[in-house]
């Protein structure tokens, strides 16, 4: 057996028609790599001969012995009955499963979704998970880590979010026609835009440009209802117009570690520059703690060397000068813009402690 990777396996878990005798023993054999050459299921008949395999092996868990749901993509047994049942996590508190409520040879279930069938939760929702199937190891993935969600994060063109990691999980776990399995990579690309698409079509959350997505109160509350997460909605709103959502067109630097110093000339604030992906009116901010004594100045810069938004301030010696500047400018598409920060001339030493920008594209 070559086992498949964990979005393969639950994808050809879907994807493909269970048949035969114990056929959800067989078919959650069959996905894990076990098609090849269509081995039997460990020798087992049904999932209840599985489970006594696996509890021989010594390799497993149960609900007593792990905390949340089995990890994604982990082979997942219920005992009870005359043949138990057998299934893929998809480690948000559900299951890849044969014979769905849907109607359909596969679907996703609820994990204790075999209570219909008899099983008794008494124990737990599930009887235990194995990342071992027949003397071979396969790779599991982690259990969806329920935090926050911030909207602005659920838009096109976001990249390297939690938000975004959770907002794919939680599409994987989700059953829509057509729908494929997300890489979770924290990137709002093209394939995440498809699915947030073809959500919104399926269940009448909007309509959104292809490339230009975002997902909204409704959308969000539907996909990640049932679960621990938290949604904020943080969405800039325009004076006199709808939310300015993210994307290319909504930016937060994040806040880097250790200090910034600057003197006599110009430094550029150390986080990344921003790209606004169309022309249109720009709203800036820069959060400063800065510590010296004396007189310094800020300004915004357009690439490649056009400044503005010059602004000077004082500090005064032992306080933490707290400097939150606004400002708004006209952008061109692709055109970079950044803060930077220069005391005076022959002047102190300034440190900046917590330091970060934000810009949102208006118009």
């Amino acid at each position: 057996m070559s086992p498949r990777g964990v979005e393969d396996r639950l994808d050809w878990f879907l994807s493909h028609n269970p048949s035969g005798p114990g056929m959800c023993a067989q078919h959650t054999w069959h996905a894990l790599g076990g098609d090849k050459g269509d081995p039997p299921a460990w020798g087992c008949s049904d999932a209840n001969a599985c489970i006594s395999k696996i509890r021989a092996s010594g390799r497993f868990w149960t609900p007593a012995s792990h905390d949340g749901p089995p990890p994604r993509g982990a082979a997942v047994y219920w005992e009870y009955g005359g043949n138990g049942h057998a299934a893929l996590s998809k480690g948000d508190g559900k299951i890849a499963t044969t014979d769905p409520s849907n109607g359909k040879p596969t679907g996703t279930e609820p994990l204790d979704y075999p209570k219909r069938w008899g099983y008794s939760t008494s124990g737990g929702p599930y009887t235990l998970w194995t990342d071992q199937y027949n003397g071979v190891r396969f790779d599991v993935g982690e259990g969806i880590e329920h935090g926050p969600v911030y909207l602005s994060k659920l838009a096109y063109g976001q990249e390297d979010s939690d938000s975004v990691r959770r907002l794919q999980l939680h599409l994987n776990a989700h059953p829509l026609d057509g729908g494929e399995q997300l890489p979770v990579t924290g990137n709002y690309g093209d394939l995440t835009d498809d699915e947030v698409l073809r959500c919104q079509t399926q269940h009448g959350y909007g309509s959104d440009p292809v490339g230009g997505s975002s997902v909204g109160p409704e959308q969000a509350g539907h996909l990640f209802t049932g679960c621990a997460c938290t949604i904020t909605d943080d969405r800039l709103e325009a004076p006199g117009g709808p939310p300015v959502t993210a994307s290319s067109d909504y930016w937060y630097s994040g806040k880097p570690e250790g200090s910034l110093t600057f003197s006599d000339s110009y430094k550029r604030l150390d986080v990344d520059k921003w790209k606004p992906s169309r022309a249109g009116v720009v709203m800036s901010m820069l959060y400063a703690n800065v510590s010296g004594e004396g007189e310094f100045r800020v300004r915004l810069i357009r690439d490649p060397d056009d400044a503005t938004a010059y602004q000077t301030f004082y500090a005064k010696a032992g306080d933490a000068f707290l400097l939150t500047h606004v400002w708004f400018e006209m952008a061109e598409a692709g055109r970079l813009l950044w803060w930077e920060l220069s005391g005076s001339d022959s002047g102190p030493t300034f440190t900046v402690g917590t330091r970060y920008a934000k810009f949102a594209l208006l118009g």
